[in-house]
């Protein structure tokens, strides 16, 4: 079955035409306020203002270039091919990374950011995710994002920022299909054009990643990654390279970062083929090749890698691009290689080049822009608006009337808390409209008279761990002192505060009074309010029963979303099955020092705080159900668990654990159940013919919830399209552990050690 938006929803405007289609049907974007739409093709045509810098035709030696080569000496050209780990204290704005400068010859350093949005430790705007700007198939959506981020990123200090990420959507259950924008390489092609011409018109790098074949996580993550891919050549270029393609030929675009895996038996980060015959030599490109983190394996300058960020290690202990080539490159030595010392030059060269070209080289440089956070409240809410996408509504199910309003149940967690992102590739978003949650904002629109209640289903916040639960309590150790004590509870937030840079523990016992799956939730504040990164947060730890849990929010394992509490707390937990009695619990908490970054405004440091918190699924489930057999409607808020490279990939792609469970539930009870997907991917959907509407939001960003209540009370167009598949309950690549998760040396389904994939589908 595959899921399709349709044009039933009686408040839609006139269809309009668009890129493409994938899996849905032409409709216009809604009717928000927004600027003027733009025709971005190219670098070429591209409006007037919204342009990469023009590429020189001697770069990357320009005169400017070859000056600076000249006076560089060998040290000085290694440290401009390394990045450095950790970033040096002065230099750290909780950016991804940072490479030295040389200021003798008025070379600075380069600090590069993760995205989407910029992600660093001060606040920034949080968009939506790149599958929501996929569905809006809008290169003026792509635009905006880039424009955004552009101002943004200068405005916070930013050099390169490491987005657009252009891989294609290949399989439903991808962890990171969240940061990719579809399945098609023609979609993904516009819209990454549109982005990175706006990102460099105002002077900020960008940096496509992951150069090449990256469309899954298992067995690819981090630098040991094991999984080599091998496609066909036509289905290389057409489907997989098409978007690289097009950023250097038709956006101009400054860099490129190598993927983990390898293609064709070897890395893509010393791949020949792809960094320098296909990148160089048939595309023409003129900037530079980072590597991902972990993902250098050799000293590959020669084969086409510009910089390593950072690198594995030599034989010699040292990183391949410090030590290893500068005994190459320096003609003084007996190891000397002009070769090696040839491919340095040229990678200065094509850094160096970016520099001039964007004007980091400028004396006095660039005057940076200043952050609006208005007009990035208004951006982000016009792209939430523009990518939602109705995906069913039977019998005018939506938008809700007044009628409906007058007894309304809105249930599920992120119905309660704004869902802003997930993982740790994006900005954090400004702390103050977390408070505008779908449930806030739906009671501040709703017309005189409704009354919406709430019930979480499945509830990430639950509440304090009562001493009934804990026996005779927790016995506290504190890391720089023998005494003890003893909490009847653990809650410290308000007059209790903890010591920064002490480690604490607490042992006891938990005890649950009936067997169930009990989400246990530990939340606490940051060391400073101004810190968006959640780096100043401090670490935890929860053993039960002895056993170590994974914690995310709230499945064992899962990614850590950007989501507080209704108080403003950081909110990690798991949600784990119990039996009645006790179990043996144990809680470690680092408390931060004070983050000592240059934070553009750093405020005063508040007490930190931690609480222990739980919830009970079973009960929570059913007090949803008869919260919905009591009301009119029902407005079920799930999510699924998509994260970073990390995260394992889900076969097939479901919702959190227990979401379909409390669909089932809520639809049993009433027959007029709404459903609002908060998906960064596609999900099967068991449910679907049980509910009468379902209405996809994506991962909507910081405006999320004030978005989702104009398109449930029909004050915007959900004009969205499905920019992926939505599969019933099995994947495309079913009975071909050779398409995913790729083969071991005897042809059988391997998720680890030595693996190959093979892209056996083909162009279909």
């Amino acid at each position: 079955m595959l899921i399709k938006t349709t044009r039933i929803a009686r408040y839609w405007i006139a269809a309009g035409a668009v890129v493409g289609v994938v899996a849905s049907v032409a409709v216009s974007p809604p009717t928000s306020a927004r600027a003027q739409q733009l025709t971005v093709v190219s670098a070429r045509n591209a409006p007037e203002g919204l342009r990469s810098p023009p590429i020189a035709a001697d770069a990357p030696f320009t005169s400017r270039v070859n000056e600076l080569l000249s006076q560089l000496t060998v040290d000085e050209k290694v440290s401009l091919v390394h990045g450095l780990r950790p970033i040096p204290v002065d230099q750290n704005l909780g950016q991804a990374g940072y490479n030295a400068g040389v200021p003798r010859l008025g070379i600075p350093g380069r600090k590069d950011a993760d995205a989407l949005g910029i992600n660093i430790f001060a606040q920034t705007t949080a968009p939506p995710t790149k599958m929501a700007i996929g569905a809006t198939f809008d290169r003026s959506a792509a635009s905006a994002l880039g424009q955004l981020e552009g101002v943004e990123g200068r405005a916070r200090g930013m050099d390169v920022l490491y987005g657009p990420q252009l891989d294609i959507t290949r399989f439903p259950g991808a962890s990171r299909n969240q940061t990719t924008g579809g399945e098609d390489p023609y979609l993904i092609s516009q819209l990454g054009v549109a982005e990175i011409n706006a990102i460099q018109s105002h002077g900020l790098m960008s940096l496509a990643k992951h150069y090449a074949l990256y469309n899954q996580s298992t067995n690819v993550a981090g630098g040991n990654a094991q999984l080599n891919v091998n496609v066909d050549e036509q289905t290389l270029h057409e489907i997989y390279l098409a978007p690289f393609e097009a950023a250097v030929k038709d956006a101009g675009i400054s860099s490129l970062m190598c993927a983990y895996s390898k293609a064709f038996g070897q890395y893509n980060c010393e791949q020949p083929l792809l960094l320098n015959d296909v990148l160089r030599s048939q595309w023409g490109f003129k900037g530079f090749v980072l590597s991902d983190y972990g993902a250098t394996h050799s000293l590959s300058i020669l084969a086409g890698l510009d910089t390593s960020y950072p690198s594995g290690l030599g034989a010699d202990g040292s990183p391949f691009f410090t030590t290893g080539l500068k005994a190459l490159a320096d003609p003084s030595l007996s190891t000397y290689s002009p070769a090696v010392a040839h491919a340095l030059n040229t990678s200065v060269a094509r850094i160096l080049y970016q520099y001039e070209r964007f004007g980091l080289l400028q004396n006095p440089a660039q005057t940076r822009p200043t952050l609006d956070k208005a007009a990035g409240i208004a951006a982000a809410l016009d792209l939430a608006l523009r990518s939602a996408v109705l995906l069913k509504n039977s019998d005018h199910a939506l938008p809700l009337g007044a009628a409906d309003l007058q007894s309304a149940a809105l249930i599920g967690p992120v119905g309660r808390q704004a869902y802003v992102g997930v993982g740790g590739e994006r900005s954090r978003g400004f702390v103050d409209r977390d408070a505008i949650s779908p449930l806030v904002a739906l009671r501040a629109k709703a017309p005189a008279g409704s009354t919406i209640n709430y019930s979480p289903g499945i509830d990430w916040i639950g509440s304090t761990v009562p001493a009934s639960a804990l026996g005779s309590g927790l016995t506290r150790s504190q890391s720089d002192s023998a005494t003890t004590q003893v909490d009847t509870t653990l809650d410290y937030t308000g007059s209790n505060t903890l010591a920064p840079g002490k480690t604490y523990t607490w042992t006891g016992t938990l005890k649950a009074p009936s067997a169930d799956t009990y989400n246990l939730q530990l939340q606490r504040s940051a060391t400073d309010p101004t810190i968006a990164n959640p780096a100043g947060i401090g670490t935890v730890a929860l053993e039960v029963d002895t056993k170590l849990q994974a914690l995310g929010n709230p499945v064992p394992g899962g990614p850590v979303p950007i989501l507080l509490t209704e108080d403003g707390l950081f909110n990690v937990g798991v949600g784990i099955p119990l039996s009645a009695g006790s179990h043996s619990v144990k809680i470690t908490y680092t408390v931060p020092t004070a983050i000592t970054a240059p934070l553009p405004a750093a405020g005063p440091t508040p007490p930190v705080n931690l609480r222990f918190n739980w919830s009970a699924l079973t009960s929570t489930i059913s007090a949803a159900a008869d919260a919905a057999r009591h009301a009119k409607v029902a407005i079920v808020f799930a999510n699924d668990s998509p994260g970073g490279n990390s995260t394992p990939d889900r076969n097939p792609a479901t919702l959190q654990a227990g979401q379909d469970a409390l669909i089932a539930a809520v639809a049993a009870a009433n027959p007029n159940t709404v459903v609002v997907l908060n998906t960064g991917s596609s999900v099967t959907m068991p449910w679907v013919d049980k509910v009468k509407a379902v209405l996809e939001m994506w991962l909507p960003g910081q405006e999320g919830g004030d978005a989702t209540a104009q398109m449930l009370l029909g004050q915007a167009d959900p004009g969205g399209k499905l920019p992926m598949t939505f599969p019933n309950n099995v994947t495309p690549f079913t009975g071909h552990p050779e398409r995913f998760p790729g083969v071991n040396a005897d042809g059988l389904a391997a998720t680890s050690g030595p693996t190959t994939e093979t892209y056996t589908e083909g162009l279909q």
